[in-house]
């Protein structure tokens, strides 16, 4: 044998039997440079003695010694908010660190090894021990490992698999149980059920506020249950119900509870924002508040304009506890916008006069069981809104933050955008007022359809863009222990993008995932030039006479589409001028699509000469959108009628109006290319519109589309 050592008088070392050793803990995370790695605990014939730290991506694999400890190894492991990986057995708790490869600290303890571990809120891990059960702290700020010694003195060997600490706050209970078996909170009886599995219905869930310390589920019912899932969740709020029109274009909805049902909604978020009472809801929100989720009034601070509110500290504390949101038994709270660190509604003086009442507020045991969250944005700008913020935190209010940001020509373009926007403005907002995201509830846009919307590029995946902000929220440690998450608002959103948030909380605050839910790439690669703003490049042009189509810029056609926040992009397109004799149009292949996917083009059209002149008048836009080797799904396209100033519902004459036509083809490939042809026809042998009308056309965007 190759490893075979002469020891001498006749004893002989043969090396290792079999090279093999056993996981025992591991995580996944990034190393300083960033790179994917997988951390494990090896353990063989003489315990742990090292961790392996695997490059996911090359393979490359190496092992770190483990700091001197008594033999043992690991039963518990935790990858901390810090990323830091710990662990505590042999009596040494262990703090690797994978940015330096190295282990950043160890201790002693007086106990023998972890058997279950867990973070608090402000970072400290703590530990509970086999076989004494102590319970033991590690700073990593600090570096102090304190023993507490032991929690209960038995004559046997304790085994304390599982810890509670945390605060007020959300927790998500799933189980899977025979029909019959009921799961109840702190000793309820079944009657007061949280979870109840009716017949044919094995798996269900439910949502809880509850308060800081320990809870019991009591399971009542004949049958094994068969999995039980306990977590803490974050605050996820939908805004809203109540709200009209619901959306802005006819073509999608209407937007209702059933709906929203429908989209998933429902299921993945604990608080609702109402706009208004609609008789229509009624019953449905009371069992919503039945079943321990909350409804917020969602308001706006106009109130201090159109009355006579007193700018006193009395004089606002009497009008909030008045207050709709505040007064009313059915609800929990008020959602109230806009603030902003600007000086917003009437100036920066009055914040702290705000302060101070917000604080008797909090003090107030008539508002015990209601809350008030402020909605703004930049609140760290001047010590005068900070001081507001801190009111609002240690009243123990939550703060909406306002963060809508556009989607950008380059997956880094996009990261760079996000990392100044989100993880930036955090950092900006910790400096004034320290571990303050745990009160920030982070407001994402998903407004994605005419009239005001941040799906601003053709070639750029918007589900993907929303994944990316979650995904982002979910891993860098300054947003660890965020308070929650809310996508705003329904009513400037497609079907698609409702349905994907409720995916997207899901994966992220329920499941406590932290990869990318999507698989697809940010950059859509199917249509080359898909806004025009390289000229006609990619684009094969069949004009019905000369120079009847050329690309053209038009100035603020961007806007009048309701792209948000207002720029030039969408100022540039294809001009068309309509012929008697033939249609003008243009054309592509487009490439990389997936046979049998759903996919679906969008268009915007409009007048251009109407644009140009500043002419306000509502009529239609003919035009067609062909594809060549697919199905159609004629029942779900969408051709509407739009102005800025209103979407569907905006009123003709308006002078400011400006009039787009918004069309949606949905469609399913049979080959992997596809030919899509634009003409300014309604079809191959009918006009449809003047002849002589010049129309400008941009924003096509071809992308994959949910299926459900």
């Amino acid at each position: 044998m190759a490893q075979t050592r002469d020891l001498g008088n006749g004893f002989r070392d043969h090396g290792v039997a079999a090279p093999v050793a056993r996981s025992r803990g591991a995580a996944a995370t990034v190393d300083g440079d960033g790179n994917n790695v997988i951390l494990v605990y090896l353990s063989d014939h003489r315990a742990c003695m090292s961790l392996l730290t695997i490059d996911a991506r090359t393979g490359e694999s190496r092992q770190v010694d483990v700091p001197p400890h008594n033999r043992d190894s690991p039963f518990a492991v935790i990858l901390s908010s810090k990323n830091h990986f710990l662990t505590h057995f042999g009596t040494t708790f262990m703090d690797f660190d994978p940015a330096s490869g190295t282990f950043a600290f160890h201790g002693k303890t007086k106990d023998r090894v972890a058997m279950s571990m867990t973070e608090d809120h402000r970072g400290i891990v703590w530990a509970a021990t086999y076989p004494k059960s102590h319970v033991v702290s590690y700073d990593p700020v600090s570096g102090d490992l304190t023993d507490h010694g032991s929690l209960n003195q038995e004559k046997w060997p304790q085994y304390p698999r599982s810890m509670a600490v945390g605060r007020d706050g959300w927790v998500y209970i799933a189980s899977v149980a025979p029909p019959g078996t009921k799961l109840s909170l702190d000793g309820a009886p079944p009657a007061d059920a949280v979870i109840s599995h009716e017949a044919n219905a094995s798996d269900a869930q439910a949502m809880r506020h509850l308060k800081q310390g320990e809870h019991t589920i009591n399971i009542h019912g004949d049958g094994a249950i068969k999995s039980l899932t306990v977590r803490a969740i974050p605050e996820m709020i939908f805004d809203s119900i109540g709200y009209r029109p619901c959306p802005w274009l006819k073509c999608y909805g209407p937007y209702n509870w059933d709906l929203f049902e429908k989209c998933g909604i429902m299921d993945a978020v604990n608080v609702i924002a109402e706009r208004a009472p609609l008789p229509e809801n009624a019953e449905r929100s009371a069992a919503w508040q039945a079943d321990g989720k909350r409804i917020l009034w969602a308001s706006f601070v106009d109130w201090k304009k159109s009355q006579n509110v007193p700018q006193t500290v009395d004089g606002i504390h009497g009008f909030l506890a008045d207050h709709t949101g505040l007064k009313k038994p059915h609800l929990d709270g008020t959602l109230m916008s806009e603030f902003d660190g600007f000086g917003y509604p009437r100036g920066l003086d009055e914040y702290p006069i705000i302060a101070k009442a917000i604080r008797r507020m909090g003090k107030d045991p008539k508002l015990a069981s209601k809350v008030f969250y402020p909605y703004g944005k930049f609140m760290y700008l001047d010590d005068r809104s900070i001081e507001f913020m801190a009111a609002i935190l240690d009243s123990g209010y939550k703060f909406a933050e306002e963060i809508y940001m556009q989607e950008k020509p380059t997956e880094q373009g996009a990261r760079n955008y996000l990392d100044a926007m989100v993880r930036q403005r955090m950092l900006r907002y910790q400096a004034v007022l320290p571990d303050c995201q745990k009160g920030m509830i982070a407001v994402l846009a998903y407004f994605s359809i005419p009239r005001e919307t941040v799906n601003v590029d053709p070639n750029a995946n918007y589900m993907v863009f929303m994944d990316m902000q979650m995904n982002l929220l979910a891993n860098d440690p300054v947003f660890s222990q965020l308070a929650g998450v809310m996508w705003y608002h329904c009513a400037y959103a497609d079907e698609q993008s409702l349905a994907w948030s409720a995916r997207l909380l899901r994966h992220y605050c329920i499941e406590g995932r932290r990869d990318m839910l999507s698989t697809d790439p940010y950059e859509l690669t199917h249509i080359e030039n898909a806004d025009f703003r390289l000229g006609t490049k990619g684009w094969t042009i069949t004009p019905a006479e000369p120079e009847s189509t050329h690309a053209q810029s038009l100035r603020q056609f961007g806007g009048y589409q309701g792209r948000y926040p207002r720029a030039d992009m969408g100022d540039q397109g294809m001009l068309t001028i309509r012929s008697a004799a033939k249609p003008n149009r243009f054309s592509q292949r487009v490439k990389h699509l997936k046979p049998g996917r759903l996919y679906s083009v969008k268009m915007f059209s409009a007048d251009y000469n109407d644009m140009a002149k500043g002419i306000a008048r509502k009529a239609p836009h003919a035009a067609s959108i062909t594809l060549e080797d697919v199905d159609i799904l004629p029942q779900r396209s969408i051709c509407e009628l739009f102005s800025r100033g209103g979407g569907s519902y905006a009123k003709e004459g308006r002078k400011s109006n400006r009039w787009v036509t918004f069309r949606e083809v949905f469609f399913r490939p049979r080959k992997t290319e596809a030919q899509l042809i634009i003409s300014d026809w309604e079809s191959d042998t009918k006009p449809g519109g003047p002849v002589g009308q010049s129309l400008i056309h941009n924003f096509i965007e071809l992308e994959p589309y949910l299926d459900q």
